[in-house]
């Protein structure tokens, strides 16, 4: 992954070093992570998202909710997903695949760690695992799109190199319009 131009070769400083990662793999997701996928997408969302959507609407989400939508998703397998693993225990996940606005782009759908293991390297090992994966499909930029009051995301992704390309899309989401940027990167 350090051969990838334009991207970090080491963690940032506020990442885990080197040796406290150890224990934790990334691998391809298999349809039996569904269930600890579904959980770190929506403890994320609760975290992530309050204040910016409706804490009602944030409070109703249910991991089983998502379960469906992501054992149909790795059945299917047109996606790359792969899942940060401690032992058995997903702790983040990362989707990726042909870009929905331009196929000629790769995409990155979703990158999320649990909230408790947020700083600790995984999401940057996941993001950079998505960039190999988006390189190895031939892919020479990838996009995302990311919600524009979620600062956090979007700092972690300049750091990255990523940046706006200006356009904007919103979707409603929890009876609000949720403003989403997108962030494009020439891998």
């Amino acid at each position: 992954m350090s051969g990838l131009m334009g991207l970090r070769s080491r963690p940032m400083q506020n990442e885990a070093p080197e040796g406290n990662s150890d224990r934790i793999v990334i691998r391809i997701a298999l349809p039996k992570d569904s269930s600890g996928i579904a959980f770190v997408h929506v403890a994320t969302w609760q975290q992530t998202y309050r204040g910016i959507l409706p804490n009602a609407y944030l409070d109703k989400l249910r991991p089983a909710q998502r379960e469906s939508m992501w054992a149909q998703i790795l059945t299917e397998n047109k996606n790359s997903v792969h899942v940060a693993c401690e032992g058995d225990e997903v702790i983040g996940f990362a989707s990726a695949g042909t870009s929905r606005d331009d196929p000629s782009v790769g995409e990155i759908y979703a990158i999320y760690v649990h909230p408790e293991r947020w700083n600790s390297g995984v999401g940057w090992r996941l993001f950079r695992t998505s960039c190999s994966e988006m390189r190895a499909r031939n892919f020479e930029r990838m996009m995302l799109w990311v919600a524009t009051e979620n600062s956090r995301a979007r700092a972690f992704y300049e750091r990255e190199g990523m940046v706006s390309d200006g356009n904007i899309k919103n979707q409603s989401i929890g009876g609000c319009t949720l403003e989403e940027m997108r962030y494009r990167l020439d891998l």
